[in-house]
């Protein structure tokens, strides 16, 4: 049945159909408007996010691998930040300047203290590469390894076994990780079997670089 088919009773009356409505020129502008703010937004949201994508940086360290690679790059600074958005390029460069002194130090605790270091920082198709070129050099070698315990446990076979089997001997070339593990065997050793009196009454590694030569003491109570 169409609408206009509906029987009428009396008293009834249809209300008239409503006009379609019309936005005036003013309503229509503003939408636009909306529309174009919002583009300007999203504009302007991936550009900071592009901007924040910051400096693209690679970092290649030759002449040293394994261990003493995994320490230089810990030490680096510029390894550390490459990654940080807000990185800027005159930061970079303080960076790199840091980096010799830096690679110098991480190679210290495994005997190596006159390395050699080449380094450069240039730009290349937009991406900045830094390279390092590390000769260690020669190593420091151990001349003396003075260990000396005193007091209750200068008996103690066990004790003395530990100090026979310190992991660092004279001649071998420094490796400050060995004889720091060393030290925790002795101490963990008096932990666990009564010695809670226990001290270092000398801990010391004297190294004389131009020797090329290191002396380790140990005195214990």
């Amino acid at each position: 049945m169409m609408p206009s088919d509906i029987p009428l009773t009396a008293g009834t009356t249809l209300a008239p159909p409503r006009p379609p409505r019309l936005r005036s020129p003013a309503a229509c502008s503003h939408i636009l408007l909306k529309g174009s703010l919002t583009i300007l937004l999203l504009a302007a949201l991936l550009c900071g996010r592009s901007a924040q994508a910051g400096l693209i940086v690679n970092i290649q360290i030759k002449g040293i691998s394994d261990v003493l690679l995994n320490n230089v790059r810990a030490y680096l600074s510029i390894e550390q930040q490459k990654f940080d958005p807000d990185l800027t390029e005159e930061q970079l460069q303080r960076l790199h300047q840091r980096a010799a002194a830096e690679i110098g130090k991480a190679l210290q605790p495994f005997g190596y203290y006159q390395p050699q270091i080449r380094a450069s920082l240039r730009k290349e198709d937009g991406q900045w590469l830094a390279e390092y070129d590390v000769d260690p050099g020669p190593p420091v070698h151990v001349v003396s390894v003075d260990i000396r315990i005193e007091g209750s446990g200068a008996d103690d076979p066990e004790f003395k076994k530990l100090v026979a089997d310190f992991p660092v001997h004279r001649h071998d070339a420094l490796n400050q990780p060995l004889y720091e593990n060393g030290k925790q065997n002795l101490q963990r050793f008096a932990s666990e079997h009564g010695y809670f009196d226990f001290k270092w009454l000398k801990s010391e590694i004297a190294v004389d670089p131009a020797s090329q030569s290191a002396a380790l003491t140990l005195h214990i109570d």
